[in-house]
């Protein structure tokens, strides 16, 4: 099973090294050549979280979250990490930061316009369905009931952004702020975003997901 995962992976990375050398004149001077090599990128991308995810481990724990350095808060919470090989190619023929918000990873167009909880949970639940990973309704006092962990869902009132953050093994929420590599640790994660944004952000939703793994532990 080892061999196989890296024998897919090299063949992703190879892809991914052929799109670097190739897309700059594949697109030329094309006024939608930046939106057409974001999205070739981020569809390789989605190939290879679909390949992570039966690999890694089921749950994500603190110990390993040094590999969750290049993400912001949606990939920390389902514990989705960039490899910097995507990273430095993304960012290499494209100026911005490379990431995938919600909805991206199923295919949907980078979101420009203010956010709702509808088109929000939208695009979440269609990326939890591209990578297979099974959703369960919950509330952050819950306990975990599928063998999952949990996420929580928040948007801020005013539509323009939004967050998640992840409950851990030891009952204890971490969350990041965008790319920041801290990690913000509380018991719940409500209120610690009252405390430092004040109440700006509302929960929409909390969710217990498991993830399609093929590996014996957890």
């Amino acid at each position: 099973m080892e061999r196989e995962y890296y024998l897919k992976l090299t063949n992703i990375y190879l892809k991914l090294m052929q799109m670097f050398f190739v897309m700059p004149f594949k697109y030329g001077f094309s006024s939608d050549k930046e939106k057409n090599i974001n999205r070739e990128i981020l569809s390789l991308y989605k190939k290879y979280l679909q390949l992570l995810i039966k690999y890694q481990e089921a749950i994500p724990c603190l110990e390993n979250d040094n590999k969750l350095k290049n993400v912001s808060c949606y990939l920390y919470a389902l514990g989705l990490n960039i490899p910097t090989i995507f990273k430095n190619v993304y960012e290499s023929l494209l100026p911005w930061q490379f990431g995938a918000d919600p909805g991206e990873i199923s295919g949907y167009d980078a979101f420009v316009n203010n956010w709702t909880d509808t088109e929000l949970l939208e695009r979440l639940f269609a990326d939890l369905d591209t990578l297979k990973i099974k959703a369960y309704p919950s509330t952050i006092n819950s306990p975990i009931n599928h063998d999952g962990y949990k996420i929580a869902c928040f948007l801020d009132k005013d539509g323009k952004d939004f967050h998640f953050a992840r409950q851990n093994q030891n009952g204890i929420w971490s969350q990041k702020i965008g790319f920041d590599n801290r990690l913000y640790l509380s018991d719940n994660p409500m209120s610690y975003l009252d405390k430092i944004h004040r109440y700006k952000y509302e929960l929409i939703r909390t969710l217990e997901i498991v993830k399609p793994n093929e590996r014996k532990g957890r």
